[in-house]
């Protein structure tokens, strides 16, 4: 059921009310009630997950379930106090998850503005998870719709000064080549085409560098050869 504007309103002050909560002049949400009960939501929702075998289904699930969240991620990051939210950090990573990059830019950027850490189910940092999932989801679903690379380009540039395995940058770094080889694709004018495959080209040697298994080998021929007969054509 989607939250009317009324309800959405109220839990959004709910949220930064909670988020700015005192105790002995410092900020806490461990005494926030309203944030203990969206970690009870939150802990029957990955119930309804952990009953689903099928990785489509979960991302199916979690599309429809991170609606509930919407109005509290929303008044978390208005509040801006920085604290500790496991709530924000899962439904950043349940909108990756279920394709929806763009709409897990604003909850990245908090949560890597403010130093947040993923749930203790995690084993790895916030940025490797986001990068390396990120890129997983948009490569894995290229056949079916465009490749989201203004997120993917705000994710790498969100974590570019953040450390992680270069494997996991290359994936990232591949799935914006390819990307922008699907931008240029859609271009009309001839010259518009080549700079972005050239940028294309760019991005995927990039990825080869970083990780000489990364599967761009094919992908880096066959654009030399694009570029190689464009390169004959006037614009």
């Amino acid at each position: 059921m989607r939250m009317t504007p009324a309800a959405r309103h109220y839990q959004e002050t709910l949220a930064a009310q909670a988020m700015q909560a005192t105790e002995n002049g410092e900020r806490t949400i461990e005494n926030a009630s309203e944030y203990e009960r969206m970690l009870i939501q939150l802990a029957e929702h990955r119930r309804q997950l952990k009953a689903i075998q099928s990785q489509e289904g979960k991302a199916t699930l979690k599309a429809s379930l991170v609606e509930h969240y919407a109005a509290w991620t929303a008044g978390v990051i208005a509040g801006d106090t920085g604290a500790q939210d496991e709530v924000l950090t899962t439904i950043m990573i349940w909108h990756i998850d279920a394709g929806s990059t763009a709409a897990a830019i604003p909850l990245i950027e908090y949560a890597i503005k403010h130093d947040l850490k993923l749930p203790d189910n995690y084993q790895r940092s916030l940025a490797v998870v986001v990068a390396e999932e990120a890129a997983l989801v948009e490569l894995r679903t290229a056949g079916s719709k465009f490749i989201d690379i203004v997120s993917l380009n705000k994710i790498n540039e969100l974590t570019l000064n953040l450390d992680m395995p270069d494997q996991v940058r290359a994936r990232l770094v591949k799935a914006i080549g390819l990307g922008t080889k699907e931008e240029a694709d859609k271009q009309l004018e001839v010259q518009d085409k080549k700079v972005l495959f050239e940028l294309a080209l760019k991005h995927l040697n990039r990825a080869l560098e970083l990780d000489t298994k990364s599967g761009v080998k094919k992908e880096i021929q066959n654009l030399e050869r694009i570029i190689k007969n464009m390169g004959a054509i006037k614009p």
